[in-house]
């Protein structure tokens, strides 16, 4: 059975610590290949600075977000499942 508090409307849990993790996980990819917001968005046009600013700032992004920002940035993870 599942956690019976929701943190956020409309956002469960789990997902908002798969979200944290990993926003943690790209933040520190970023400063440790002293990427720049210009390098990452001539990879993937959509990110754009504010995007990176609040990763930085540790404002909360969405998955979609995170996941084009790791793609763009050459980061490789995984996700494990447990049933």
């Amino acid at each position: 059975m599942g956690v019976c508090y929701i943190p956020e409307k409309y956002k469960c849990f789990s997902i908002l610590e798969l979200e944290a993790k990993l926003s943690d996980a790209v933040k520190e990819h970023i400063q440790a290949n002293g990427l720049t917001a210009v390098e990452i968005r001539a990879r993937y046009p959509s990110i754009r600075a504010g995007h990176i600013s609040k990763l930085m700032r540790d404002e909360p992004l969405c998955m979609k977000m995170l996941g084009a920002i790791a793609e763009a940035t050459g980061m490789r993870w995984d996700l494990k499942v447990a049933a």
